[in-house]
């Protein structure tokens, strides 16, 4: 990459908007199939393999897009207790 870009550009931001809008997309798309093989490990009655870290991580992810689907911007609640994850484990 070129130290010497003119970040101020707004051919450049447009550009970095673009690209960041494609790994987005392709970032999206590998996390869709990790979670569809997550859920045939479910149905196969298989371990996840997931820390109580990355289970809290999925929770918090998919309350956060239900939410912004639902036009709700607020949650004062915790998706990270321990007790919503026992059954994870």
């Amino acid at each position: 990459m070129d130290d010497n870009i003119d970040v101020d550009s707004s051919e450049q931001r447009l550009a970095m908007r673009k690209r960041h809008v494609e790994l987005g997309r392709r970032m999206q798309r590998v996390a869709t199939v990790a979670l569809a093989e997550l859920e045939a490990k479910i149905a196969a009655g298989q371990p996840l393999g997931l820390s109580r870290e990355d289970a809290s991580a999925l929770l918090d992810a998919g309350a956060k897009i239900e939410r912004a689907a639902l036009g709700e911007t607020e949650y004062d609640g915790d998706t990270s207790s321990p007790d919503s994850l026992k059954k994870l484990n």
